[in-house]
């Protein structure tokens, strides 16, 4: 499957992701590539993100339910309007976290290294990693009642049919 986000999705303070250079925005595309597949996994289950992956052509869906699974859509249920923004915000959260946890060090020939640049101070940015992936995971399910959340859109959409929820919990600064 294609990477359904690309380096221009993260604007913003939080999600903003260094990818200048042609080698990061290459290394920015494998992280998307490696964990896509995982956390799209985890929130359809084998069948459905197969379904998923097999409704597309020409690198876009071609169902409404997929389309509207991926871009967002407005919907009603019970007089109850909801705003579900699709899984694009989802994914950016996550490769967030996974873009700054993958990029901490580097590989060297005696083991990992850090990052070094001439004249700066490398910094991790824990609390931004932890917020962004603390908010992916409320994007797809909430405590909310009336949330617009990813669970919310597929258990209401219904043709979702061998659809299989694996539900990420939390993190804190102290199990990264």
């Amino acid at each position: 499957m294609i990477n359904l986000i690309t380096n221009d999705d993260f604007t913003g303070n939080l999600e903003k992701v260094f990818s200048g250079s042609g080698n990061a925005t290459e290394y920015l595309n494998d992280i998307i590539t490696k964990y896509q597949k995982e956390i799209l996994i985890d929130i359809l289950g084998e069948i459905e993100y197969y379904n998923f992956e097999n409704d597309f052509t020409d690198d876009e869906p071609q169902t409404t339910k997929w389309i509207n699974f991926l871009n967002g859509t407005d919907y009603v249920v019970d007089l109850i309007h909801y705003d579900y923004k699709g899984i694009k915000p989802v994914l950016i959260k996550f490769i967030f976290y996974y873009w700054q946890k993958e990029t901490v060090s580097i590989l060297g020939e005696s083991g990992e290294l850090s990052n070094n640049q001439i004249n700066s101070t490398k910094i991790i940015p824990i609390n931004k990693m932890v917020a962004s992936y603390n908010d992916g995971v409320d994007l797809i399910k909430s405590s909310r009642t009336y949330a617009p959340t990813v669970y919310k859109y597929l258990y209401d959409e219904g043709t979702f049919t061998d659809w299989i929820f694996t539900k990420r919990e939390k993190i804190n600064s102290f199990n990264l």
